[in-house]
Order: C-alpha cells, then sequence, then structure tokens
C-alpha cells in the first residue's frame, strides 16, 4: 500500500552511492515512499546508481522504474532490494506472460510506464495484469527536463477508460506549476526529482508541491 501522505513521490536519479543514501532516507521520512530510477544504457542514456549497490530499502513502499531493454532480468535483484513495485516500458522487450510468471514467484507487483509517442490504446492487453500506469512527461533519461504538454493529455485520456479503475502517475518534469492541472486530469502520483533534489531546502520544496496537490484534490 501507498503511503497516505502522498500524492508526491520523491524519484531518485543518481550514480552517487552517498547522495542516493541521502535522498533515500529523506524520501522515506517525509514521503514513506520512493520512485527508484534505473538506466542501462540502451534503452535510455543517464546516470543511476546500479541495483547491486543499492542499500536494502526496508519497509515502505518503493517502486523501481525500470528504464531498461530486457526488465525480467532486473527482478530478482529488485526483490532482494525489497522495491515493492517493478514500472515497465511497454516500449522496452519481454514476454508478457513470462514477466507476470516471474512477478508473481517475487511477489512483486508491477506496473507500466508508456512514453509520449506510444499509442496509449497499446495499453489495453497489458491492463488485465496490472492498472497502475506511469505517463511519462519526458523522453526516459535525464532529470530536470521539461515536461511536454502531452502528457496532461495522456493523463485525461487514459482518465477517460472508465471501465477501467487505473491508478495513474506521473514522472518526468513535474513542478508546483504542472502538478495542479496534472491532477484536475486525473492523475493520482505525481514522481518529482528535481523540482526537490535540485533545490536547497528538500522539505520545503516538497511540502510546496504537496500542498498544491492536496489543495486540487480537496477542490
Amino acid at each position: 500500500m501507498i503511503s497516505a501522505k502522498l500524492p508526491v513521490i520523491p524519484a531518485i536519479l543518481t550514480d552517487n552511492p552517498e547522495e542516493f543514501a541521502r535522498q533515500l532516507a529523506f524520501a522515506k521520512s517525509i514521503a514513506g515512499a520512493v520512485h527508484l530510477d534505473i538506466i542501462d544504457g540502451q534503452f535510455a542514456t543517464g546516470l543511476a546508481l546500479e541495483v547491486e549497490k543499492w542499500p536494502v530499502l526496508g519497509r515502505g513502499y518503493a517502486e523501481a522504474h525500470l528504464m531498461v531493454e530486457s526488465p525480467i532480468d532486473y527482478l530478482t535483484a529488485l526483490k532482494s532490494k525489497k522495491v515493492t513495485r517493478a514500472i515497465v516500458h511497454l516500449e522496452s522487450r519481454f514476454d508478457l506472460h513470462q514477466l507476470v510468471v516471474k512477478a508473481r514467484e517475487l511477489d512483486l507487483l508491477i506496473g507500466w510506464a508508456v512514453n509520449l509517442d506510444t499509442d496509449l490504446s497499446t495499453l489495453y492487453p497489458y491492463l488485465t495484469q496490472s492498472t497502475y500506469i506511469q505517463v511519462m512527461g519526458v523522453k526516459p533519461g535525464a532529470s530536470g527536463q521539461p515536461q511536454d504538454h502531452q502528457a496532461e493529455l495522456a493523463v485525461r485520456f487514459l482518465r477517460s477508460l472508465t471501465r477501467f479503475r487505473l491508478t495513474i502517475s506521473v514522472d518526468g518534469g513535474v513542478n508546483g506549476e504542472n502538478i495542479g492541472p496534472l491532477v484536475a486530469y486525473g492523475a493520482d502520483y505525481l514522481i518529482a526529482a528535481s523540482a526537490i533534489f535540485a533545490q536547497f531546502d528538500w522539505p520545503k520544496a516538497y511540502e510546496g508541491l504537496l500542498l498544491v496537490a492536496r489543495k486540487k484534490v480537496a477542490q
């Protein structure tokens, strides 16, 4: 279960072990949840700490965003670090049956990430296995990219699919200006990295994002 403090989940995208540990401790203490990025240098380019170098995550909700070509290869390692959910890109290479069987064997939840240029109708066959959808607001990889306006349109479209009980998150370019519209269009969770960790005062930055999101939810 995801912490009730949300809808803002801090995201960690760094290859520095000390910085990773600092950001992880902050995320667990203030949000009770964390979003961890994994990059293989093929599916996406950028700097992220290898899973083998992560500490065991312990209690609380932790989701791993697999920006990799072969996501099945990472599931066992993620379970050993006590990850709760693996978020798999539809654009990566995997056999759906094999992925689901492996995740069930490991008692690992899954979710689906979709890039901005992916036809959202391709999600339909996957929704029988997981209705947790992560909309990408930027090209997978580097933190700090400005969010593409198509992210809002994608959230609106997915929320219109009322026959599915979707849980929708948005990752990439989330900030204080676009959180309100994203929540209004139907996003359940907002994944924030640079909007928190590139700021001088992490607690103030996080609470500011959370305040905007909660105000919009209350309207």
